[in-house]
């Protein structure tokens, strides 16, 4: 069984952060390269940063040096039950994308951006999927991928209003 991850917040610690990047470019290439599971987010006023409990003692002098307050939140499992269902799965990707974040020039996210979703929808294809966009977009079902990419973007939008 794989070692459980450590949750940390990093309070007024993001993205806006005067050198909140690179401080996990950083971290990254020098303690959790070998942590094909550490992964970070951006959540507004703080970042989560989640890690195996073998490179907590490295981990922790790496944000005391640089003056980077955290609380230990405790061992990590996702609140949201999709996240929680699927969990190792989503610990690669999780891992994937903060890695793909650093390493990515900045005029490439929308292409990055393309090729997530649209490998994505491609391999979860179905003749379920397809019957029910038959359903729901009759001739039009055939530009499924655009359908779900915009109906995704309009509940995405209705849930950050709420959150605002």
């Amino acid at each position: 069984m794989d070692e459980e991850l450590n949750e940390y917040r990093l309070p007024d610690f993001n993205w806006d952060t005067p050198g909140a990047k690179e401080a996990f470019i950083d971290l990254y290439k020098s303690v959790l390269h070998e942590d094909s599971r550490w992964h970070f987010f951006w959540e507004g006023s703080y970042s989560l940063l989640r890690f195996q409990a073998h490179f907590t003692s490295p981990v922790i002098s790496f944000l005391d040096e640089r003056d980077i307050s955290y609380t230990y939140e405790g061992k990590w499992t996702d609140n949201i039950w999709v996240t929680e269902k699927y969990q190792s799965i989503f610990e690669g990707m999780f891992h994937s994308f903060s890695v793909m974040a650093m390493e990515m020039e900045f005029g490439d996210l929308e292409y990055v951006f393309d090729r997530v979703v649209h490998c994505f929808l491609n391999m979860s294809t179905s003749q379920e999927l397809w019957t029910e966009m038959e359903r729901k977009h009759g001739g039009w079902a055939k530009l499924w991928e655009p359908f779900m990419a915009s109906e995704y973007a309009a509940k995405r939008a209705i849930t950050l209003g709420r959150m605002m």
